[in-house]
């Protein structure tokens, strides 16, 4: 969370109170809906959010409106400006299994679609992880967006780079437990937030979303356990944690 990220432009300095300040210009990245993905923008924030809640690795995003247009921006955190390579998501899981454990948790939570190799990054000098790009999670698919969340089958998170690669379950019960403990008027107030106050979803997709988190959180343990043989590289003592008879 507390990452660092790129800077724009550095301008005049600002003489108000004691303290040194300046107004500045920080790089984001920004996308916008299309008729092909049109609750793009809602999913992005609405995921940033809640896995900024979580302290998963997510770097802060936030609207912005260009041609009349809502547009979500992620902060810059890729100093160097050059193409992120994919990463190599045994070497991830490896080193890292406790945030990988909380990605694949978090994904499963929001029935993303689409964890690739792309859109986490890992830098080996620092260690640091950023995961980014939560569009194909919520509200994806059919006209109306309700086709994920109405019909999520499975984990929700086919062909994802980590799942496979994932070797301990020690963190399961953590990560399900985190995601329990958030309050509900959070969960339930960001989604509002989104449709009321952004108009980026309707009332109704914002309560149908709401109730589609709540009850995949609370059904979160059983729904892992039932699909362990999706966690190929644990073996015979997959998930004994994760049995959804024993409290998170």
């Amino acid at each position: 969370m507390a990452g660092n990220y790129k800077l724009w432009a550095v301008g005049e300095r600002i003489h108000l109170g004691s303290a040194p300040m300046r107004h500045v210009g920080v790089a984001g990245v920004a996308k916008t809906s299309s008729s092909e993905i049109p609750y793009l923008v809602a999913n992005e924030l609405i995921c940033a959010k809640l896995a900024q809640a979580l302290m998963l690795p997510v770097p802060p995003g936030f609207l912005v409106s260009h041609n009349d247009e809502k547009w979500f921006v992620s902060l810059n955190f890729n100093l160097a400006g050059e193409d992120l390579p994919p990463i190599l998501s045994s070497k991830v899981a490896r080193e890292h299994p406790e945030l990988t454990t909380g990605i694949i948790v978090f994904d499963i939570w929001i029935a993303n679609r689409d964890r690739h190799r792309g859109n986490v990054a890992f830098d080996s000098e620092t260690g640091r992880l950023q995961i980014f790009d939560h569009g194909s999670a919520l509200f994806v698919g059919g006209n109306d967006g309700r086709e994920n969340i109405e019909h999520t089958p499975g984990l929700g998170i086919p062909n994802h780079c980590l799942l496979q690669h994932l070797q301990e379950d020690t963190y399961v019960a953590k990560w399900v437990r985190r995601i329990q403990q958030l309050p509900e008027w959070l969960i339930t107030e960001t989604l509002q937030e989104v449709g009321r106050d952004a108009h980026l979803i309707e009332d109704s997709m914002a309560t149908a979303g709401s109730e589609f988190l709540l009850n995949r959180r609370a059904n979160l343990m059983t729904l892992i356990h039932d699909h362990r043989a999706k966690f190929t590289s644990m073996g015979h003592n997959l998930l004994t944690l994760a049995n959804p008879n024993e409290p998170a």
